[in-house]
């Protein structure tokens, strides 16, 4: 992020440019604020692997919506028309990576076919998307992105150690069990958030729950879902309050007021950050679309 410009930041390394057998690209993404959604589009004979360091993205694959949090990765496969759907890219810390897994199981690092066709098959052995990263996967993509940038004699090298080591980890992560990450203390702070998603819930009151001082409760929460508890409990409201403006007569006030908010204004400022329009814009083309004909 640029403190002094607040502007988003983006930078997305082509490693073909440094060899042509090299297939794959890494994007770096820093986004302050919410952004347009992001078209449908496909990565033909690719996958693409992303890493959110920081905050949420909702990514939307075969007509169904998947939420990627801090500390979660997720994968598209191969040919697999994939966007944003409705939802802004949101304001978010994360890695993308492109590549393709076949072209690359042999002669990109060094393996064999067998052992090629082994790391293929255990990246795509089923239709798991979402699942919980390691800090190893973040640091990888942070020394990878800079490696192009460098001035070393074995570039190509440092390049096929860090695209294997990052796969290796991939797997490792896809295939570890993740009960405990969700079966926490964590987990039962988010169900009673939504389940209060209409009351004014105070960060006190989370805290006490976890039996833990607010201060700690705060660092505890970031860490796992990478904002704020006050960030996320605005997330969610926003999330109901686009459900009650596209389904029910509900004025823009009384949602505002239905969920807590201390005035229609402020409402309206928050709802905008996080969906890039107006409530009341929002309303109007959620009415248009329902009103057309299927």
């Amino acid at each position: 992020m640029n403190k002094k410009t607040g502007v988003n930041e983006r930078c997305v390394v082509d490693f073909s440019v440094i060899d042509k057998e090299f297939s794959f690209k890494l994007g770096k993404v820093n986004y302050i604020k919410a952004r347009q959604p992001l078209n449908a589009h496909i990565h033909k004979n690719k996958i693409e692997l992303v890493y959110i360091v920081k905050g949420e993205q909702i990514y939307n694959v075969k007509d169904k919506d998947y939420v990627v949090r801090s500390g979660e990765c997720f994968i598209v496969y191969a040919d697999e028309l994939h966007s944003t759907g409705c939802n802004p890219e949101d304001k978010a810390y994360f890695y993308y990576f492109i590549i393709d897994l076949n072209k690359h199981k042999s002669n990109l690092i060094g393996y064999g076919d067998i052992e090629g066709d082994n790391i293929v098959n255990l990246i795509n052995n089923n239709e798991d998307r979402v699942f919980k990263g390691s800090t190893k996967i973040a640091d990888i993509f942070d020394n990878l992105i800079q490696i192009p940038f460098k001035n070393v004699p074995y570039k190509k090298t440092i390049i096929r150690n860090l695209v294997s080591e990052l796969l290796l980890n991939v797997i490792e992560c896809k295939n570890t069990p993740d009960d405990d990450y969700y079966n926490n203390t964590m987990q039962n702070i988010t169900d009673y958030i939504e389940e209060n998603i209409y009351s004014n819930i105070s960060i006190t009151e989370l805290a006490e729950i976890c039996r833990l001082s607010e201060t700690r409760f705060k660092t505890k929460f970031k860490n796992q879902f990478g904002m704020p508890p006050h960030e996320y409990i605005l997330r969610r409201k926003i999330g109901t309050a686009k459900i009650l403006l596209s389904t029910t007569d509900m004025t823009i006030t009384d949602v505002a007021f239905t969920l807590s908010f201390s005035s229609s204004q402020y409402f309206a400022t928050v709802f905008k950050r996080f969906t890039c329009m107006s409530p009341k814009d929002y309303k109007k083309i959620s009415y248009e679309n329902n009103k057309s004909p299927k």
